[in-house]
């Protein structure tokens, strides 16, 4: 044993009864086993098959908590090939099958939890804040972030894009909108850019509409609303201002996220940053309507601009909400069909197993009975009888000859 001198010494010995103390037991691997990671709003499990294999390993002192990788790091090579060669072991001790597809969502599982949704504990919102995620539905205050960067790259945020954001900084000052930089990738700011170059709203009209698109088809637990929220703002902006030039309308959304920056779209439409914005462009000098599609004709007077923008709004909001459905009808077909073809392949593998029963349609060859002498293990070409029988009969017909 080696003996602790020194101040340090005490501090070690209860470090030490502290692990011992902290040891688990049956009930805390279990609770490990079961846990669930959410990455964005989808929940990653442990397979059944392996947490049982791996809770019964650890009953029998396969493995202890010391072998559990840190949750605070990146799961290393070493760890992962420790826990397959601890899962392998495991199932051969107990004549169990785990199948390559669970082994891969086992090490998925392992790796997920340091991507883990969190949100921050520590950290206080606003008042203002606080206005804003009730005013738009949110959860979190992480979902104000998600949807501003998102709005921003033109694709879902991933938590790693999130790195460094915060409520009122601007999304460009996060690892995302940083990347993004560094990459030259576009962005609301650059399409912004391009088309106040340009003086036309097209490239930043077909920027947000991808940007919809993809957040509809993200996983998200904010990205349906983020859709809604980003198409409504961005189509009253353009039918509000477009009477008075595409200039007007660069320089609305310009005006509006100097005003909010970094909030989440608190308010859809800001009459007085577009009273503003008017002088900006020529009032009927503007291009080819954005929104004609919609039937988003736009009257003179403010009002009949503002009951115009909410109808186009009610009409984006009902076209976002069919093509949610829809998609949400092809993922839960694809489902079914995939339960089906799984079931398809089990009866298949399940015929093609040695001693499968009469009734699945396949005998195994040793099984199979010869339709000349009854007996099994043979086909009637190999007969034992029928080859003596034939082979005595050629012997009695030379003897005749």
């Amino acid at each position: 044993m080696c003996a602790l001198r020194g101040a340090g010494a005490g501090r070690a010995f209860v470090f030490c009864v502290m692990s011992i103390l902290a040891a688990w037991d049956e009930d805390t691997a279990e609770a490990w086993l079961k846990g669930v990671t959410v990455i964005d709003a989808r929940e990653i499990r442990c397979p059944a098959k392996v947490s049982d294999v791996l809770l019964q390993s650890f009953k029998d002192a396969g493995w202890d908590e010391s072998d559990v990788p840190p949750s605070s790091s990146p799961l290393s090579k070493r760890d992962e090939g420790v826990w397959l060669d601890v899962l392998d072991e495991a199932a051969t001790a107990q004549s169990e099958t785990v199948t390559k597809a669970d082994r891969t969502r086992f090490v998925r599982w392992l790796a997920s939890r340091e991507e883990e949704d969190v949100d921050d504990a520590s950290y206080r919102p606003s008042s203002e804040c606080r206005n804003d995620m009730a005013g738009k539905g949110a959860l979190a205050y992480t979902d104000l972030l998600f949807l501003d960067a998102s709005r921003h790259l033109g694709r879902p945020a991933g938590k790693g894009d999130l790195v460094g954001a915060e409520y009122g900084v601007p999304p460009s000052q996060c690892k995302g909108g940083k990347d993004a930089v560094k990459y030259k990738a576009e962005t609301f700011t650059t399409e912004l850019d391009k088309a106040r170059q340009q003086k036309e709203v097209g490239h930043l009209h077909s920027f947000v509409m991808g940007a919809c698109g993809a957040l509809n088809r993200s996983e998200h637990r904010f990205a349906t609303k983020a859709a809604s929220l980003i198409m409504e703002w961005f189509m009253r902006g353009c039918a509000a201002m477009e009477a008075w030039g595409a200039l007007a309308v660069l320089y609305y959304f310009e005006e509006y996220l100097r005003v909010y920056r970094g909030r989440g779209l608190p308010v859809l439409y800001d009459a007085e940053i577009a009273s503003r914005s008017q002088g900006r462009g020529k009032q009927g000098s503007a291009p080819k309507s954005i929104v004609s599609g919609f039937d988003g004709r736009m009257g003179q007077d403010a009002s009949s601009q503002d009951d115009s923008s909410r109808a186009l709004s009610e009409q984006m909001a009902e076209l976002l909400k069919a093509q949610t459905q829809i998609a949400s009808s092809v993922s839960s077909m694809s489902g079914q069909v995939s339960r089906l073809q799984s079931e398809v392949a089990a009866v298949k593998s399940a015929q093609a197993a040695p001693g499968a029963p009469s009734g699945s349609g396949f005998v195994p060859f040793m099984q199979r009975a010869c339709h000349h002498c009854g007996e099994k293990g043979h086909v009637i070409a190999d007969c034992p009888e029928r080859k003596e029988k034939e082979k005595n009969k050629k012997k009695g017909d030379d003897d005749d000859a």
